[in-house]
């Protein structure tokens, strides 16, 4: 698995302080952990290139990552509400995906089509293309943007509480298969939560937990 390498990885916290992140991601995934408004979705917004470094960076294997404009970082981001396009059907939001994934572009429609529906069937959700988004529940909708973010085989994957919206009983079965799929995909991954379930899951992985920085307050985080 091509390793996520942070160096001085350096940002703000709107309205906090900041932290600097170092060290190299041994195995996948990375769990982040920390209190609401500790800057853990800051931390994924800034790595993805959406929010401003105020120095360092990450690399994911010898490519200097925070060097590439947003396009071009191939990154697959889930959202806590899975952030769907509701006008869209299930297989438009995955079409939606392929369409701007440089392997898939000259793929024809039959084949785009094909992969869509193979990556439904392992998301457990055969015969779901033509369904309105509206119509899926909490855990589908999950699953179904979990397929979005990676059928343009993205090289890393980011997670912000993608379960935490789910009510308790739905929220360790999927966690539990989302684990089980990206570890199979074998796609680096940094995961965020504050919930006990996933970092059970994944005991044997490494995790980071980002503190609560004061205003003006500047915090180091080392990856061991």
């Amino acid at each position: 698995m091509v390793e996520l390498i942070f160096q001085d990885f350096e940002f703000n916290i709107p309205g906090r302080g900041s932290v600097t992140v170092t060290g190299a991601v041994p195995g996948s995934p990375l769990f982040v952990r920390g209190p609401s408004g500790a800057g853990k979705t800051t931390f994924l917004r800034a790595i993805a290139g959406l929010h401003l470094l105020q120095g360092g960076s990450v690399r994911l294997g010898k490519g200097l990552l925070s060097d590439l404009p947003v396009p071009l970082r191939r990154i697959g981001f889930v959202f806590q509400s899975g952030a769907l396009f509701p006008q869209l059907s299930v297989e438009g939001n995955l079409r939606f995906a392929l369409s701007y994934a440089p392997a898939f572009r000259s793929w024809s429609n039959e084949l785009k089509r094909d992969r869509v529906k193979a990556f439904l069937e392992r998301a457990g959700l055969g015969g779901f293309g033509s369904r309105e988004v509206v119509t899926l529940s909490g855990g589908e909708r999950q699953r179904v943007a979990l397929m979005r973010a990676l059928i343009g085989k993205p090289e890393l994957l980011l997670l912000d509480e993608p379960v935490s919206a789910l009510d308790p009983a739905l929220r360790a079965e999927v966690a539990a298969w989302m684990m089980e799929f990206i570890t199979e995909a074998g796609i680096p991954t940094v995961w965020v939560t504050h919930f006990e379930a996933e970092p059970r899951l994944g005991a044997s992985f490494p995790s980071l937990e980002f503190p609560m920085t004061k205003p003006g307050e500047r915090r180091s985080l080392e990856l061991k």
